[in-house]
């Protein structure tokens, strides 16, 4: 095998690892020693941290940084918390530095990451995203849990269910797969579980999330997702957003002025339906979040204080 032939054995390899890779690597594709040696010395390759390296011609991006991270900390490490959420596009979490978690009865450092150790490290933990190794969504929730409010978490979780990101019984599983060893927030994914499970769904559009963010912007106590009012049908109609306690029912109308107008005898019917139960339902659209979305949780709140 030439040089020339593991030049382009190595950049293959790298193409598939945003331009990094590590000395076993170039080895393993025919590198020797003076091989690689030659390279780092003629700035072809760069080097990232002892034993792992970059392609020169590569751009130096935020996903270059996080697989050299995992390919630095080993060959089990997995990206993790934080620098996961983002990869994972879990709302509210940006590019920042790495993380990795690596197994417990493993040694593994590195300048490029913060590193984490797991007891618990499971296959069922891992996966990939864009061809970098990384904790999967589920055990990323349970992970992050610990560094952030518990509605914070909510709001995370919330997205993640409306994306298809993950599901209950995927969190749930994941939290009992790490349970007993003590990780920090699995409190919190516990009481998220029991919430969310216990008839409380999550936002299904864009507007009713926007809501969403607003009350707990506003300070406004967390209320049910989708609630299974009494006067509905159970199977096939929820209401938006219930506080069960003191009979206030949110309903955020996203639809186009033509279908509110066909539609409201029948929504006005069943208000007349929750008022016979004793129930307070307030009705918002796209301009009351956008343009007074402090008078509505005004308003909203009043109505809890009232009930209380």
């Amino acid at each position: 095998m030439t040089a020339r032939d593991v030049d382009e054995r190595v950049a293959r390899l790298a193409g598939r690892q945003h331009g990094a890779f590590t000395r076993a690597q170039a080895l393993g594709e025919g590198a020797t020693d003076r091989i690689v040696g030659r390279r780092l010395a003629a700035g072809t390759w760069l080097v990232l941290e002892p034993g792992t390296y970059a392609l020169a011609s590569a751009p130096a991006t935020w996903h270059r940084a996080l697989m050299a991270a995992t390919l630095a900390a080993g060959p089990r490490a997995v990206l993790s918390h934080r620098a996961a959420a983002a990869l994972h596009v879990l709302v509210g979490f940006g590019q920042g530095r790495a993380e990795v978690t690596i197994d417990g009865s493993r040694d593994g450092t590195t300048k490029l990451a913060r590193v984490h150790c797991s007891g618990v490290l499971s296959a069922s933990d891992r996966g990939r995203q864009q061809g970098i190794p990384v904790t999967r969504p589920a055990r990323t929730i349970v992970d992050i849990a610990g560094s952030i409010s518990f509605h914070r978490l909510v709001e995370v979780y919330d997205e993640a269910v409306t994306t298809r990101l993950v599901t209950h019984d995927e969190l749930r599983r994941c939290l009992e797969r790490v349970a007993r060893r003590g990780l920090r927030g699995t409190a919190a994914v516990r009481r998220l579980l029991v919430e969310r499970g216990a008839g409380g769904g999550v936002p299904t559009g864009r507007l009713e999330q926007s809501v969403l963010r607003m009350l707990r912007a506003g300070g406004v106590p967390e209320p049910v997702c989708q609630f299974a009012a009494p006067w509905r049908n159970a199977v096939r109609e929820r209401v938006d957003f219930a506080w069960p306690a003191q009979r206030l029912v949110l309903e955020a109308d996203g639809r186009r002025w033509h279908t509110r107008e066909a539609d409201f005898d029948r929504d006005r019917a069943r208000d007349r339906q929750a008022a016979v139960l004793g129930w307070t339902v307030l009705r918002i659209t796209w301009d009351d979040v956008s343009a007074h979305s402090a008078e509505v949780v005004s308003q909203v709140a009043a109505c809890l204080r009232a009930a209380t």
